[in-house]
């Protein structure tokens, strides 16, 4: 262990302000330089002068009792500062990755009856199984999913047949905003001729599909 080492290791158990910490560190090294200057070996002085921490008991039993205390409370503000510049940090953390939702009519962004037109568009494309053309209006993540053979296992698990479409319901429409991102999330129900499906379709800034899911 080195002087320093040693040293640091005692001040930081002395329970005082920091004027008498540095007199008390520029003490000892000056003590333990001057040992080993005059042939005594390093590890021999610290060895005799005891412990870390029988030679911060010593000093902590020369300070006043109020002393220890004012110590100990700027001690804990210093904690309890930490503490809340970390919860801060975290609450930060959260804002961004948690979605802020808006009315639709509220976007800078998007506008209502776009976001409409381009819903039923991918319906449309969705029920004559057009998948190329579902795939030129998707986002690159998209694309690798719509095709025939996942999307038919998709409706399967709905209905072997949906049948002509005879109507689509009300469209709820939402801004998300998250992680610096906005998109607009739609949904709506359709009846179809076998079958009622509640679609929830997404598209990004460039009103590209970025999600789908059918249930």
């Amino acid at each position: 262990m080195t002087a320093e080492t040693y040293v640091k290791q005692i001040i930081r158990r002395v329970k005082c302000d920091r004027k008498r910490k540095q007199d008390i560190e520029k003490q000892l090294l000056y003590e333990i330089k001057e040992r080993v200057g005059a042939g005594e070996n390093l590890q021999d002085i610290l060895s005799e002068m005891g412990t870390v921490e029988e030679i911060a008991a010593g000093f902590n039993e020369g300070i006043s009792e109020s002393e220890q205390r004012k110590y100990r409370r700027k001690t804990v503000t210093k904690i309890l500062v930490l503490i809340v510049i970390v919860v801060l940090v975290l609450i930060s953390v959260a804002v961004w990755y948690l979605p802020k939702v808006n009315d639709i009519e509220s976007s800078d962004i998007f506008v209502g009856t776009e976001v409409e037109e381009k819903l039923v568009e991918v319906i449309t494309f969705l029920d004559a199984d057009d998948y190329e053309g579902l795939q030129a209006i998707s986002t690159s993540r998209m694309t690798t999913v719509l095709n025939d053979e996942y999307m038919s296992a998709a409706k399967q698990k709905l209905s072997e047949k949906f049948g002509e479409r005879i109507a689509v319901g009300t469209i709820y429409m939402q801004e998300v905003q998250q992680m610096s991102q906005s998109f607009a999330v739609c949904q709506t129900t359709v009846i179809y001729e076998n079958v009622t499906v509640v679609y929830t379709i997404t598209f990004d800034e460039e009103m590209k599909l970025a999600g789908l899911y059918m249930r």
